[in-house]
């Protein structure tokens, strides 16, 4: 996984507006302000300006907890960027995996829900990303079977709604999207790579794809 995140850098996450990147990556952009502001509810947060804004590089990941989230947070912080991790809030703190970068002074974890619109419009325009992971899932297939409709909402419409805040609040913002393997299911295709057929057999893997 390091070696992976190490590959993916900032390589993965190039381009606006709609077009594709690799697998497991897209990237989007859209309209530049959203209605709350339109309507002057909202007051807009600073704009980013020249290639990296005038803030420097900073970077928003849902997930930041699990193992992904927390290598990637550490890279990017090597790299000098602003990370804002945002955690869902549980009776169990379980932030082991981020424990040595919790005191570092450009490293924020907020809490927020993918269930919840609100607290991803919150975020975004409180962080004001110049790049935004999308790592949070409902990851374990087993139990995606249990939970069908919480795993597909959160990982599924909970990434629809995370890109509308996106689109809305940061369009200038990259976003990546991360994919799984579970997509190809029990395809026997080996290597596999983008025009390998996708046959999902679990929840988590249909709501990935």
């Amino acid at each position: 996984r390091e070696i992976e995140l190490e590959n993916i850098g900032l390589r993965g996450v190039s381009g606006t507006g709609g077009r594709r990147g690799g697998r497991g990556s897209t990237f989007v952009g859209g309209p530049s302000s959203p209605l709350n502001v339109e309507r002057g509810w909202v007051k807009p947060g600073p704009k980013p300006t020249g290639k990296w804004g005038r803030m420097g590089q900073s970077a928003l990941i849902s997930g930041v907890t699990g193992q992904d989230g927390s290598y990637l947070a550490e890279l990017l912080l090597s790299k000098g960027y602003k990370v804002t991790g945002i955690k869902r809030r549980t009776s169990l703190i379980a932030t082991d995996r981020i424990d040595h970068i919790y005191n570092n002074p450009n490293f924020k974890m907020v809490y927020g829900n993918m269930h919840d619109s609100a607290s991803l419009y919150r975020i975004i325009h409180e962080a004001q990303p110049t790049e935004i992971y999308n790592l949070e899932a409902q990851s374990h297939v087993r139990v995606s079977f249990e939970v069908p409709e919480e795993t597909v909402d959160s990982v599924a419409m909970g990434t629809l709604r995370f890109l509308e805040a996106c689109r809305l609040l940061a369009p200038d913002a990259r976003f990546y999207q991360a994919s799984s393997s579970e997509m190809f299911g029990d395809n026997p295709s080996v290597p596999q790579d983008e025009n390998t057929r996708m046959t999902p057999a679990s929840p988590y893997a249909c709501a990935k794809l």
